[in-house]
């Protein structure tokens, strides 16, 4: 499922620098785009609206990527309703400091940038209907491409390529010109597509199909390979019944190892692989995040990961729709790779949800999105941002020494 929530980082340059504030995007009920801005000294101000959309556009998903937050929508035309077979478009902002203030560009909108049917030009028999991207930025021969990994419910997966030196890194709006599509390879419908750069700097693309993980790597973001250790490893394990419904990919310890966290829906637990070369072809089996002395765990129904103090990864997940409640709990990992649930007694086996107050205010958090903000002394402190189902965000934090703490809710007046 798209996400409605997304964090983008702002800095002094549109390809990177030093990050300056945090953006934590999500959607209304609408399809309207709204935005909160964390500044350096740790308040947060908003909400702002984000650009003007077409009225035949809608906004079903969100995506941050440094500099950029990436929308994706369906365009009503033609009389062609709103669904699998809408053209899709992907709307970019760009976010850049311009003095003491951080600027937000106007979208620029790039209709039909989906894989097209021979009838348009393209190589397909049909619409190719995208339900789902992810995106990456990566060096290749000192040029840096935007690449946009997308999932199709009824074709596999596809990635769109586009050169970003050719335009100072700021997309124009002729970006559908200046790309490509490339279709992976899978021959099925997919979906939870994730892209992410491996520590030799090669590009890795996920995504699931039929219940299971597919992998391929890339070394020009152009031509593709499958990752056999994956797939063969994945039913060498015995998990025949499949259930895998998303995947994380972000780099991790020890070395900024890349890792692979799988949910699976089966058992209702993440479960980690990890790339074993650098290359992103040879991948090895973890296992359950969770220890198995966790008494009574609970299942997960979304995660997202992101780095905490002193460089863990942190990955936070909402639990179950029963007692008590969609309620987030939080796995991190140790300096070695191991991993260890937060906060956990290792005497009893209790481990309870990360603090926060959704039970008193009535509510539950229906997504999540995880990025790097800040203290009230400018220091970087991990922020976890959540969309309520009242329509509210709300926030837990880690501060420099480990410590979790809560927000509960930002109205645009910055914190209650």
């Amino acid at each position: 499922m798209p996400h409605r929530i997304a964090v983008s980082l702002c800095s002094a340059e549109p390809l990177g620098g030093d990050p300056v504030s945090l953006f934590l995007s999500y959607l209304d009920d609408d399809g309207g785009v709204w935005m909160f801005q964390q500044t350096p000294d740790g308040v947060w101000a908003g909400p702002q609206q984000i650009g003007v959309l077409l009225g035949d556009v809608q906004v079903v998903g969100l995506v941050g990527l440094q500099n950029y937050l990436i929308a994706l929508g369906q365009i009503e035309e033609d009389g062609v309703e709103y669904g699998a077979a809408s053209p899709l478009v992907l709307l970019i902002s760009t976010f850049s400091q311009q003095g003491a203030s951080p600027e937000i560009s106007d979208w620029s909108i790039f209709e039909y940038l989906n894989p097209q049917p021979q009838d348009e030009g393209g190589p397909y028999d049909a619409p190719i209907d995208i339900q789902d991207v992810s995106a990456v930025l990566a060096t290749f021969d000192d040029n840096t491409y935007l690449l946009i990994g997308a999932a199709s419910g009824d074709a596999g997966l596809f990635v769109f390529s586009a050169n970003l030196s050719q335009s100072a890194g700021i997309p124009p709006t002729t970006i559908d010109t200046m790309g490509a599509w490339i279709d992976v390879g899978l021959g099925s419908g997919a979906s939870s597509p994730a892209i992410a750069l491996t520590s030799e700097g090669s590009v890795v693309f996920f995504g699931i199909s039929g219940g299971f993980p597919f992998g391929f790597v890339s070394a020009d973001g152009m031509n593709w390979d499958p990752i056999l250790s994956l797939f063969i490893g994945t039913f060498e394990l015995g998990a025949l019944l499949g259930g895998y419904t998303s995947i994380e990919l972000t780099p991790g310890n020890p070395n900024e190892t890349l890792q692979a966290i799988l949910l699976n829906a089966n058992i209702g637990q993440p479960i980690l692989w990890y790339d074993d070369s650098g290359e992103g072809l040879d991948w090895g089996y973890y296992g359950d995040l969770l220890p198995a002395n966790v008494i009574n765990p609970p299942t997960f129904r979304t995660i997202a990961a992101g780095f905490g103090n002193d460089g863990n990864l942190q990955v936070v997940g909402i639990g179950p729709t029963v007692y008590p409640g969609n309620l987030p709990y939080l796995i991190w990992q140790d300096v070695n790779g191991g991993w260890s649930p937060y906060p956990y007694d290792g005497s009893t086996g209790e481990y309870v949800t990360l603090g926060n107050d959704f039970l008193g205010l009535k509510t539950q958090p229906i997504d999540l999105a995880i990025g790097m903000g800040w203290t009230g002394n400018q220091a970087p402190a991990l922020q976890v941002g959540y969309l309520g189902e009242d329509g509210n965000i709300y926030i837990n934090w880690q501060d420099p020494e480990g410590a979790w703490h809560w927000y509960a809710g930002l109205d645009g007046h910055g914190l209650p």
